[in-house]
């Protein structure tokens, strides 16, 4: 059975809707328009890349925002928005005096060395793209002995932190914004800020599909959204997005 929405409620040109519990939002916003906002009380089957579970219960965000393709060329970009959508979160968190919030490539939230929240896109053949975002807002976390990065949410790190509602209006604003932006000014201005951020190289070891692995240290991202490592002898080398299977942060015993 389709879920049914308890709420519907228009922001700009967004039509947000709110469900009680869902099993994805990705999942159910694939039947619905561009400027959709989908926002879950809890997920039963939330998950991240490589379907990978992800903890949804009451009290964090859980949301798929449906946006139409500006140009037909999107495809090409499939590695590089997702890293926009990131920093653009980012600077909203810092805006909301979260200073130490960071991205994680390619998709994660970061306090520091624990994760606040991920971003899974998907590109849909019937010209949509659909831009999954789990973020600890007020809800229990998970058990830390269960994970490989520690979890933590906003509420731990602001005075004032917003409700998930709230918070799912301040994304919208940032993410109309940045739709506009990417694809006027696209990817340089957001790599920048993505390297530019980067306080510290962190060793991390990528897992490639084909089981390979390499490692050093992760000194930012290409135009084409590709890490690059800085290797032992100072060398930089480029690891292609599309064939990594696992992006590890192993200086501090994380894993992404």
């Amino acid at each position: 059975m389709t879920p049914v929405p308890v709420e519907k409620e228009t922001f700009d040109r967004w039509q947000i809707e709110l469900y009680e519990c869902v099993e994805s939002t990705n999942v159910l916003a694939r039947h619905l328009p561009p400027w959709t906002a989908i926002r879950a009380l809890k997920q039963s089957g939330g998950r991240g890349r490589f379907e990978r579970s992800w903890y949804s219960p009451t009290g964090g965000l859980w949301t798929t925002l449906v946006l139409p393709h500006k140009q037909p060329n999107l495809r090409v970009n499939t590695e590089v928005f997702p890293l926009a959508v990131g920093q653009t979160l980012v600077w909203l968190l810092q805006r909301l005096g979260l200073n130490s919030a960071r991205l994680r490539w390619p998709n994660d939230l970061m306090v520091e060395d624990k994760k606040l929240g991920g971003i899974l896109m998907e590109l849909q053949i019937n010209s949509k793209v659909l831009l999954g975002l789990g973020l600890n807002v007020q809800n229990q976390l998970p058990e830390s002995s269960s994970l490989q990065t520690p979890a933590t949410r906003l509420m731990d790190h602001l005075d004032m932190c917003p409700e998930p509602a709230q918070l799912l209006l301040l994304v919208l604003e940032a993410v109309t914004e940045l739709y506009t932006r990417f694809f006027t000014e696209g990817f340089t201005p957001f790599m920048e800020a993505i390297n530019a951020s980067i306080a510290e190289l962190r060793q991390v070891e990528i897992s490639l599909i084909n089981g390979a692995k390499v490692g050093g240290l992760f000194a930012g991202v290409d135009e084409h959204g590709n890490p690059i490592l800085r290797g032992e002898t100072g060398g930089f080398s480029v690891v292609r997005a599309n064939e990594v299977a696992r992006f590890s942060e192993i200086s501090n015993q994380n894993s992404g």
